[in-house]
Order: C-alpha cells, then structure tokens, then sequence
C-alpha cells in the first residue's frame, strides 16, 4: 500500500507530464486541419491554430450573450447575511470529536500530516 507522501509525488509527476505535454504511446497529434477553408499541414500552424482557439474561446463565446446590467444578487433566492454565529461547545464536545479522528486520514482536504499535527496538538493540551 502506497503511502500519502507517494501517492502524492506519483500524482504531481502525472500533472508535470500532463503539463509539458509528453506524448503517450495512445496520443496522437492531429497532421491535417481545415481552417477558414484553408488546409494547414504544418506542425507549428496547426499549434497556433489551436493556440488561437483557446485563447479567444472564452471572450468569443461572452460575445454571444447579451449585455445584461442587472446586478448578480438578484440570482440569490437568499442573500448571504454579512455576519455569522458559532454556537458555544463545551471542552468535552471537543474532546470527543478530537478522539474520533484517525490521524491516518485526511479531513476537509487537509493534508495527512495536518490531521496528525492537530490530533497531537490536541492531545498535548489535555
């Protein structure tokens, strides 16, 4: 079984891989494209082709809608109040919550050794 600290390392590589974009033995880059009527074989003009799709696709596709001045909040069913309340706990809802941990998981996307610190930390206080 891999731990956190591989599986991670394993997953930033893939990302790098993904980034730089190293060929798979499946890729295959496209030879031929048709633009504007007009056929282009060369390996830079197809990259620039795609270059300048990707780049303009967003602003291009905003063009398509109409202009609206209406303000975003009158989308919200419920406007977001400007303030908020936390309920008070007692050291023993803590205490348990704390104890319930495994500091071998991950909590809220917080990595492995964040969840250990705070089980440790908690466990220092006591």
């Amino acid at each position: 079984m891999q731990t956190y600290k591989e599986l991670n390392l394993k997953l930033t590589w893939k990302i790098i891989g993904n980034l730089i974009k190293r060929m798979s033995k499946n890729q295959i880059s496209p030879t031929t494209i048709v633009h504007d009527g007009k056929t282009h074989t060369n390996q830079i003009d197809i990259a620039e082709l795609f270059n300048n799709y990707f780049i303009n696709v967003g602003s291009n596709l905003s063009k398509k809608f109409p202009m609206n001045q209406a303000s975003s909040t009158q989308y919200l069913n419920i406007l977001s109040p400007s303030s908020f309340y936390l309920s008070p706990v007692t050291e023993n809802q803590v205490s348990a919550i704390f104890s319930s941990l495994d500091e071998n998981k991950s909590y809220m996307n917080v990595p492995i050794l964040a969840s250990r610190l705070q089980v440790t930390y908690y466990v220092n206080l006591l």
